[in-house]
């Protein structure tokens, strides 16, 4: 190998740590801001968007709720959202829910009502 070979290879090694050395510089500061941003979008999202199983817990009565339930069609059983609500006296009220034997396993909360009136 020349000298001159050898310069240009020790050059680009030279260059290599550089990169490597900004790669690693650039990874640290972006996993940093990832993180913040995980930590403030769970934050922000607390509460929100929770499904809540019905085996670990019922609405309150007459509360409307979004549910994640199954059911049976001429083609199978299938899952859907539905809105409905719960009494503790007589149940589900599955008749704003299509398909035949419904089963509901999840519910949430509905978010309130936008503040902004519309004409």
């Amino acid at each position: 190998m020349s000298d001159t070979d050898m310069l240009y290879m020790a050059s680009l090694e030279k260059r290599n740590a550089e990169l490597e050395a900004r790669i690693a510089e650039l990874e640290d500061k972006h996993w940093n801001e990832c993180r913040q941003i995980a930590h403030y979008s769970n934050e922000a999202t607390q509460g929100i968007n929770q499904w809540i199983s019905v085996d670990d817990k019922l609405p309150d009565d007459d509360i409307t709720v979004l549910v994640w339930y199954t059911a049976d069609s001429l083609f199978g059983r299938f899952g859907d959202y539905g809105v409905t609500h719960y009494r503790k006296s007589s149940g589900w009220s599955k008749a704003s829910l299509i398909g035949d034997d419904q089963a509901i396993f999840y519910w949430m909360p509905l978010p309130e009502q936008p503040k902004e009136e519309r004409e």
